[in-house]
């Protein structure tokens, strides 16, 4: 991530124009006046000042933001009165008008504490004025943008300000990893950057609000931006507050997507999960002999023949509920014949865990490997049957 800029929410303009007016000629005889001469509206001239944070600290610091990597202002005026500008009313050369914005000879800005003031002049005609304000970088990509509408008064001072919106051309997310067996439901970070990779921030709303998918399928998490929660929120401006729910179902890892409007989805960030380990709880460890290689692990010990015992796997966050569950593997070499016994669905799983039925057949030490979920990312652990049989039955 371009973490070298900050900025592009808002974009403070202030602006001074001034104005004159003609006078009609004197009529020459009394008893017949002259018809009265009328005069084209009076048009001024604004002054806009905005100061430009070419540092990063000093960006951070201010309250609101113009990109560092701003290098033109372009000013374009729409209408005036709600009309085309004539000729009169603005040259057509210098409409749009476009402005550098550096300290170099006709860049417009001088250096100060926070980095550059620059101030330009632009057209003013009298009447109500809509003015479009585009900041661009070095390379011509629109940062941000604004329509907005005045009232510029002949004769007086006008003082303008605008507020210009960040255009987002990309988009990343940080999100906390989860824990699975852990609900969670907060923050994550959403970060918009325009086309010259300066991070947009302020209270301005963007001028292209973006959505926000969370692509897990398991429907366990969702995201949350306001009054809305599901599977896709809109977020508008940098201020937004995008939440992440999770039930605490363990999931495989899955990823955020941000759709920018005319732009195709892209990745914005991944959700890392925490597996929890396969466990079985209520068996105890074998501690019989060093050298047995059950020694120290889980074990379920049978007496008799044939004899049944139960165990219970357990895994947080794996919820043994419709496509969840957990299956058991023999191993072919310690358990013999054993191997090839069937595990089936038990008709009342529990919650997070599965009770199984081990039979004994024979004499013999047998090791079971059982596997919980999630899907992409199987979590494991290892049981071992020691038995009076090498073939036991687990149904």
């Amino acid at each position: 991530m371009n973490t070298r800029a900050v900025a592009v929410a808002s974009l403070i303009l202030l602006a001074s124009c001034g104005g004159g007016g003609g006078s009609s000629p004197a009529p020459q005889q009394p008893a017949a006046p002259l018809p009265p001469v009328t005069n084209a509206p009076a048009a001024g001239t604004a002054t806009l000042t905005l100061d430009v944070p070419r540092g990063t600290t000093s960006a951070r610091r201010a309250p609101k933001y113009v990109s560092p990597n701003s290098a033109f202002l372009v000013v374009t005026v729409k209408t005036v009165n709600g009309q085309p500008p004539t000729a009169a009313q603005v040259p057509p050369a210098l409409n749009p008008q476009t402005f550098p914005l550096s300290t170099a000879p006709g860049g417009n800005c001088q250096t100060s504490p926070n980095g550059e003031t620059c101030t330009v002049t632009i057209p003013a005609p009298t009447g109500q004025v809509t003015y479009q304000f585009d900041l661009l970088d070095a390379s011509q990509n629109k940062l941000a943008t604004n329509t907005l509408t005045y009232t510029i008064a002949a004769g007086q001072t006008s003082n303008l300000q605008a507020v210009l919106n960040g255009i987002v051309a990309s988009v990343t997310v940080t999100a906390p990893t989860l824990t699975a067996g852990t609900s969670f439901s907060g923050p994550i970070t959403v970060n918009a950057f325009d086309a010259s990779g300066a991070l947009i921030v302020g209270s301005a709303p963007y001028n292209n609000p973006f959505t926000l998918t969370d692509n897990d399928g398991s429907g366990a998490t969702s995201l949350t931006d306001g009054a809305t929660t599901g599977s896709v929120v809109t977020v508008a401006g940098p201020n937004d507050v995008v939440i992440l729910n999770s039930d605490g179902q363990d999931i495989d890892p899955f990823t955020i997507t941000a759709t920018i409007p005319t732009k195709p989805p892209q990745t914005a960030g991944t959700v890392q999960i925490t597996h929890s380990p396969v466990t079985f709880p209520g068996t105890p460890n074998d501690t019989q002999r060093p050298s047995d290689p059950n020694y120290n692990q889980p074990t379920v010990a049978l007496t008799a023949i044939p004899q049944t015992a139960q165990f219970t796997a357990a895994q947080a966050g794996w919820s043994d509920h419709g496509t969840h569950g957990f299956t058991v593997a023999l191993d072919p070499v310690t358990c013999g014949s054993g191997a090839s016994a069937v595990v089936t669905v038990a008709p009342a799983p529990g919650t997070n865990n599965r009770t199984f039925n081990v039979t004994s057949q024979n004499p013999g030490t047998c090791k079971g490997t059982v596997t919980g979920g999630p899907p992409g990312h199987p979590q494991s652990g290892t049981i071992w049957f020691s038995v009076t049989a090498s073939r036991i039955i687990v149904n």
